[in-house]
């Protein structure tokens, strides 16, 4: 290699070659200026090999011992010093950034599609709301972090797989996927249903685990895993419909409270009534009176609307 050579490969930056590299030295090319105060004495050259290996996904870059080239000490480039420094602030504040917990909610009577970072979706049902970490994104020099999400409520989960575990807590039960479609139902004191209807999932509670393929459901309403009859009944809200599957009566006046916005009061009912189980599946369109006028039919009872909503009552 010529004098000429060397002196050309010294003064080419460290990010020559890598992607972005033109975005990145127009953002350098204005720190040339700058003068770092003085500070106690530090191996810089050390420190960038360490911070280019972070940011490019490589021990060594350009210029450094065994590639080949001359090594470009730092300290003959202070906007380089300038650059690293910044570089270096950029990626503490990705770190913590991607430690903050996001959500998203659909309020009563709504219904939210949100994509995640890596492009899994999720459909939120009325009255549920899913939080995740940020770090779930892939971001320069951060490790991706695992593929959890807390749900509070009803979702369908429309995952994209990219080699890492997507996990779902809802109440006491946990769901793992590399890759599917499957929906979770999991409200306060009413257990957790889960129907899978693409792909395979383990669902685990406690000390108790199944897997579930396409077409098959659990279901934790009854105080243990048990395996249900699966239909498209769980999802039907999706498409504007409603379902429930050996509920508590309480349970779906509750469910239908958060889906159509409206309250309903049950007062008049006794705790035997409240307790009856009910089974309701309208694939599209469902609407309030319908299901109220059904779910009086099949139990003995009537309903009537009073101000601010409805009611329920017990048969005369």
């Amino acid at each position: 290699m010529n004098g000429h050579d060397a002196d050309s490969r010294a003064n080419r930056p460290p990010w020559d070659g890598q992607p972005d590299a033109e975005a990145l030295g127009e953002t350098w090319e204005r720190l040339a200026s700058l003068r770092p105060e003085a500070g106690p004495a530090t191996d810089i050259d050390e420190s960038w090999a360490r911070l280019s290996g972070r940011l490019f996904g490589a021990e060594k870059v350009a210029g450094a011992p065994g590639a080949g080239a001359a090594v470009v000490p730092l300290r003959r480039r202070p906007w380089l010093r300038a650059a690293a420094a910044i570089a270096a602030v950029a990626i503490g504040g990705s770190a913590l950034w991607s430690t903050v917990p996001a959500s998203a909610t659909a309020a009563a009577g709504e219904w939210v599609s949100i994509v995640l970072p890596a492009g899994t979706r999720v459909d939120l049902n009325a009255g549920s709301t899913l939080r995740w970490s940020r770090g779930f994104a892939w971001l320069p020099g951060i490790e991706r972090g695992a593929r959890d999400v807390q749900l509070d409520g009803e979702a369908f989960f429309d995952v994209t797989p990219d080699g890492r575990p997507f996990r779902v807590e809802s109440g006491a039960v946990r769901v793992r996927v590399l890759g599917t479609r499957f929906n979770v139902r999991s409200r306060p004191g009413e257990g957790t249903d889960v129907s899978v209807t693409e792909g395979r999932v383990e669902v685990r509670e406690g000390t108790e685990s199944v897997v579930l393929s396409a077409g098959q459901a659990v279901s934790t309403q009854r105080g243990s895993l048990r395996r249900v009859d699966a239909t498209d009944a769980p999802a039907a809200w999706r498409t504007g419909g409603f379902s429930a599957t050996d509920a508590r009566l309480e349970a779906v006046i509750a469910e239908l409270e958060r889906h159509f916005s409206v309250r309903i009061g049950t007062g008049a009912l006794s705790p035997e009534v409240l307790d009856r189980r009910v089974t309701l599946y309208y694939s599209s369109e469902a609407r309030l009176v319908g299901v109220l006028d059904d779910v009086a039919t099949a139990l003995g009872l009537r309903y009537r609307e009073v101000s601010g909503g409805w009611e329920v009552v017990p048969a005369p």
